[in-house]
């Protein structure tokens, strides 16, 4: 009989036990915590340079062709300056926007340029990786896509830009209407009547 209640006791012991840490344990989880940790980082602003890479790059202003100029401007100091207080991060144009990872990769092949597009495209890529400001290297022919002054507003930090070339576009000749006969004779005129 001893042995029974020495056993019965230490049961009730153990249970009283599991009682009050259950019931300290639900008086801790409905307590606010008193305890708060909070991490802290600092990053550099990102500088978004952009740079048209379309075909128009390739025209040659005073002797120099624009692509030269943008070689030379990318491998001045100033370049390497700005990254020693701001994270750069380059891209290249034309009818989209591609990351640009050696300026070499430049091809001047770009069918179009559209920088409207490219503006919108780059306020998704760099979403939420503090965006300080926006440079853009061009000749500034647009000829493709939405109005870019629209695109720059969006992304809400500064847009810089740097033109290339000759700030006089050359002079081009476009062919608005024409109009001709639908049947001609061989060795006879033929009238065309063409608007420009």
């Amino acid at each position: 009989y001893l042995v029974f209640q020495v056993y019965n006791s230490r049961n009730v012991v153990w249970l009283l036990g599991v009682r009050i840490a259950a019931f300290l344990l639900v008086i801790v989880l409905l307590m606010a915590p008193i305890l708060a940790l909070k991490f802290q980082t600092t990053r550099k602003p990102l500088v978004a340079v952009l740079v048209d890479d379309s075909e128009s790059m390739q025209i040659v202003d005073a002797g120099v062709t624009r692509q030269n100029v943008v070689r030379d401007l990318l491998n001045d100091s100033s370049f390497g300056n700005l990254a020693e207080r701001v994270r750069v991060a380059y891209y290249r144009f034309a009818d989209g926007l591609v990351p640009l990872d050696d300026p070499d990769a430049l091809t001047w092949q770009g069918q179009a340029t559209n920088l409207a597009e490219a503006l919108d495209a780059l306020g998704e890529e760099v979403v939420a990786q503090g965006l300080g400001a926006v440079v853009v290297i061009s000749d500034g022919g647009q000829n493709q896509g939405g109005r870019p002054e629209r695109a720059a507003i969006d992304l809400g930090v500064p847009v810089f830009t740097v033109g290339i070339g000759d700030p006089i576009p050359p002079k081009d000749v476009a062919m608005v209407s024409g109009v001709m006969d639908r049947l001609g004779y061989v060795g006879r005129r033929l009238s065309l009547s063409v608007r420009f």
